[in-house]
């Protein structure tokens, strides 16, 4: 199966903190948002034809060409408008009419936002007909639900209807909308363009044109999403995947020291299991966490193997520091913004949930 994908790029990130455009940027785990935006769909087995479009513009500041060129999608099609858009639909018409190269109509085409991760289901039967992919609002919560595209959906899950930022029902589009072919999608971007030109026009707008024409659009439910339209939904995900330095005695287990009769040559830890528990929490939604202790490099192994039985399986642990106080340094910038680090210090064998703004 062979598949076209095209992301639209060219916005200029206005929910975001001034720097790099927001596709560019670089997710906790060093991926680039654009990487997470196509990754559930590079992954099947399918030849894929990347097309990502944005303008020369972002190219002469940023060097999206050589940013790309280190990335997972360094094989994509980069296209370049010379002017910046008014909308996603004329990226998108413009780029592929004007600028694509041997561009090909009759293959299923996505159309991807640059600024979300969404993963469809297996059983999706590709080219076989159009769908738009969405997400029911009582089985998930969501931000910014004003913001969103809703989709009227009727009982044998055909699309009737798509409406930008008006709650008229209880799903909403994720931003992922498959052409089985899509020679339609250019003729209807093209008479809109040609006719309303001063106004933004949605991808909604084209798709609600070619529905009320008759043209079917089946509704997909989306088996996972995760939303970056905005500086603080990207925050959040920077906090999920804080790295945690945590100190072993008088954190995760009872404080014992170097020496008496109950050291730490007895191998014999007293777990604190609700703050060991939270960190476990923490790992599930994507946290690295980094043991320290003062105990020496020969426990480390033991430390290891202590946790692991706990299911906490961590990063890494470092052995050997100094018995004081511990101070961390990091740089901050808006694409990593203030405070980036932090510190909590709790009395020894203290229960960690008194300090910590969380569900576990």
């Amino acid at each position: 199966m062979e598949i076209n994908i095209i992301v639209p790029a060219g916005g200029k990130s206005s929910r975001y903190n001034t720097g790099k455009p927001k596709w560019l940027r670089t997710h906790p785990d060093g991926k680039l948002m654009i990487e997470h935006a196509l990754q559930a769909l590079v992954k099947n087995n399918y030849k894929l034809n990347i097309y990502i479009i944005t303008n020369s513009d972002i190219q002469r500041e940023f060097n999206v060409q050589s940013i790309l060129k280190d990335s997972s999608l360094s094989s994509a099609e980069l296209i370049l408008l010379p002017h910046s858009t008014n909308s996603a639909v004329e990226t998108i018409y413009k780029g592929i009419k004007y600028h694509a190269k041997n561009f090909n109509y009759s293959l299923p085409t996505i159309l991807k936002d640059s600024d979300n991760f969404v993963e469809l289901s297996e059983d999706i039967k590709w080219g076989k007909s159009n769908f738009t992919v969405g997400l029911n609002l009582n089985k998930v919560d969501t931000n910014r639900i004003k913001s969103k595209s809703f989709l009227v959906v009727d009982e044998f899950n055909n699309v009737v209807d798509f409406i930008e930022k008006q709650v008229v029902s209880d799903k909403i589009s994720v931003g992922t909308h498959c052409f089985s072919t899509f020679q339609s999608y250019m003729l209807k971007a093209e008479s809109f363009l040609n006719e309303k030109q001063s106004l933004e026009i949605y991808n909604s707008h084209i798709i609600a044109s070619l529905i009320y024409e008759k043209e079917q659009f089946i509704y997909e439910e989306a088996k996972d999403y995760i939303d970056f339209g905005t500086q603080k939904e990207w925050n959040e995900i920077f906090k999920q995947h804080s790295t945690y330095f945590v100190d072993f005695d008088g954190t995760l287990v009872k404080n014992k020291g170097k020496y008496g009769d109950n050291n730490w040559d007895q191998l014999n830890d007293i777990p604190l299991l609700e703050n060991i528990n939270i960190f476990k929490s923490f790992q599930k939604k994507g946290a690295s966490i980094i043991i320290t202790t003062s105990r020496d490099p020969k426990y480390r192994d033991y430390i290891h193997n202590f946790l692991k039985r706990l299911d906490l399986e961590v990063d890494e642990i470092i052995c050997g520091l100094n018995h004081s106080p511990r101070v961390i340094v990091n740089d901050f910038a808006n694409t990593n913004p203030y405070p980036s680090c932090s510190a909590i210090s709790i009395p020894r064998n203290g229960d960690l949930r008194n300090y910590f703004q969380y569900d576990f």
